[in-house]
Formats: C-alpha cells, structure tokens, sequence
C-alpha cells in the first residue's frame, strides 16, 4: 500500500470475520468477536500462546505422569553458579574502564563488601564507613581500595 495515495487508510480497514464490522490494522475480528470468540473456547488462549492445543488424553497422561513428583528447585550452589556466569565481563553490560566515580564505588563494595572497620585509626564506632581509593587512579583494582572512616577519608584526601 502506498501511504501517499489518497485513500490508503480505508484500504487498510478490513471486516471483522464474524458481524463485519470494520476493523483497523493486521486484526481478523473486532475486539468484541474475539473475546467472544476465545471465551467460547474455540481456541483456548492458553493454545494460543504455546502454539498448540494439548487434547484431553494428553493431559490427562502427563497429569498421571507428574503425580507425586514436585518440580526441581534451584540450589543455593546452582544459583551461585548462574550468576557467575554472566557476571563481569561476560555481562552483556560491562563498561570496562569506562565507568563513573560511583559505578565504580557500587563495583567494589559488590566485591568487598560493606566496610565496618577503620583500617587507619582502627575505629568500629563511626557512623559512616568508605571505600577509599589509594593510588587516585580510580581503576577496576581490588587491591588499590582501603577501608575507612569517613573523618579518616577526608584526612587522606586532602594529603592527595
């Protein structure tokens, strides 16, 4: 169809195959026919979905087949495992080196954890603890982190 031509929007417009009513676009049957049409079940939605219509004797063996069985749960290891695998660099989403300053600060406390000891002053009281960077270099280094104290990190910045 050409979208110039005059009447290209009333070539589109088709009959609904059971009350011929007009109906837009790619649909066969108007909104109120094809909910009549799948709730009578002609063709069950959920068939509609899968691709096929499962016949009673069929269901009716896999029911038999499936009794007393329960389905599989993923253990804890297995879970573990699925997540390592497209994790870093194998995720779709790594940046590499091209992160942000924060980015990079969720990276390492992903790794590292949450810091709750002062590695300078020693100190478990403080209300708030930071990774802090010591080389300056911000990289994906685990090496190059340090846990501190929020007074401790200011101290140490401003010696930079």
């Amino acid at each position: 169809m050409n979208p110039y031509s005059k009447n290209w929007r009333e070539k589109r417009k088709k009959k609904c195959l059971d009350c011929s009513v007009l109906v837009h676009g790619t649909s066969t049957r108007c909104s109120k026919c094809s909910a009549v049409y799948y709730r009578k079940g002609v063709i069950p939605v959920s068939a509609f979905k899968k691709g096929y219509v499962k016949s009673e004797e069929s269901k009716k063996k896999f029911s038999l087949a499936m009794r007393g069985k329960k389905m599989p749960k993923w253990t804890e290891e297995h879970r573990r495992n699925m997540s390592l695998a497209i994790s870093g660099e194998k995720n779709y989403g790594w940046k590499g080196e091209n992160i942000t300053y924060r980015t990079l600060h969720n990276w390492v406390s992903k790794w590292l954890g949450k810091p709750n000891t002062c590695k300078h002053c020693g100190t478990t009281k403080a209300k708030r603890f930071d990774w802090a960077n010591i080389s300056g270099e911000y990289k994906r280094n685990l090496e190059d982190w340090i846990r501190l104290c929020r007074s401790c990190h200011m101290i140490m910045d401003k010696g930079k």
